[in-house]
């Protein structure tokens, strides 16, 4: 066997080795594919439901302190000197912030706080 074909055969097994190599690199960066893949599948499902969760609480807390803000509300409107029936329009009609029993009932509330007071002229309630 001359020194060509000693130097060939190294070459073809050198060959051989390498494209084995590449093969088996192929097949990682495959797996590794499938495998971000998946992974970023997970990250966004969490990514969701971290935001759900948020959104539930954040909702949560403003259906505690509804009453509250309605009852801001309609102070802010009678602060502008507005009748109650165009703030009870503005409020249930036009917002929805609440049903009309509710907004009159928070009326009450506020009349016995003493944060609402109210005159009679001409038998016509006006809130001051």
């Amino acid at each position: 066997m001359g020194e060509l074909e000693i130097i060939k055969k190294l070459l073809e097994v050198n060959f051989t080795s390498i494209k084995k190599d590449i093969n088996t690199l192929i097949s990682e960066i495959n797996d590794l594919k499938i495998e971000n893949s998946i992974l970023k599948k997970k990250i966004s499902s969490l990514e969701k439901q971290k935001k759900s969760k948020l959104n539930t609480e954040f909702v949560s807390k403003i259906e505690k302190n509804k009453k509250i803000i309605v009852k801001q509300k309609i102070l802010e409107f009678v602060d502008l000197k507005k009748p109650i029936p165009e703030i009870k329009e503005l409020i249930v009609d036009l917002l929805n912030y609440c049903s009309k029993a509710s907004f009159y009932r928070y009326i009450d509330e506020l009349k016995r706080d003493g944060k609402i007071n109210t005159i009679n002229i001409n038998e016509t309630e006006v809130y001051i």
